[in-house]
């Protein structure tokens, strides 16, 4: 398994033959003209290869951005949680998507398993695993979280996956008030 961090909450998950990319948005501004990328994201790992699955973990404007999807292939398939009511806008942004049910691995490619679960406040988190590692992607998803909901959380994974190898925990003050 290969991890490389494109840029804000996307990351590109290379294992067995597939790519899934998490959270694109680097084409424009979001949030009408509030908010911008920056850093600049590493587009050339993004250009080396297009990804199978795009994985939306919510659908903040930073996360599902239809501007840079629209730059993407429509052969990839959207991977979405069900509880989150996402599918049916990247449907109509031309792409397959596959709605997962929450704290279910799914094989989506020989050996290539993905769970997406719910968080709080409509965020989810998705675990990726190849039967030798493990990636566990939380972008945002528990940043604003009750300690509680990050405790059980915690405890859920390390019950059911044990050990994870790589942790994506993207970290921003996104918010409409000020923060330090």
């Amino acid at each position: 398994m290969r991890i490389g961090f494109v840029g804000h909450a996307s990351i590109a998950v290379d294992t067995r033959g597939i790519r899934v990319l998490s959270d694109p948005w680097w084409s424009g501004p979001c949030f009408g003209t509030q908010w911008w990328v920056h850093p600049a994201p590493a587009l050339d790992l993004v250009r080396a290869r297009d990804p199978d699955f795009i994985y939306i973990s919510h659908g903040h404007h930073d996360h599902l951005h239809f501007g840079t999807l629209q730059r993407l292939p429509k052969t990839a398939k959207v991977l979405v949680g069900r509880e989150l009511d996402l599918a049916a806008s990247t449907r109509d942004a031309g792409f397959e998507t596959i709605e997962l049910d929450a704290r279910v691995p799914t094989e989506i490619a020989p050996s290539v398993h993905v769970e997406i679960a719910p968080t709080h406040a409509g965020d989810s988190y998705m675990m990726i695993a190849d039967g030798t590692s493990t990636c566990l992607n939380l972008n945002d998803a528990l940043h604003a979280a009750p300690d509680a909901v990050v405790a059980r959380t915690i405890d859920d994974l390390r019950a059911r996956y044990g050990r994870v190898d790589y942790v994506f925990c993207g970290y921003g003050i996104a918010s409409h008030f000020p923060a330090c």
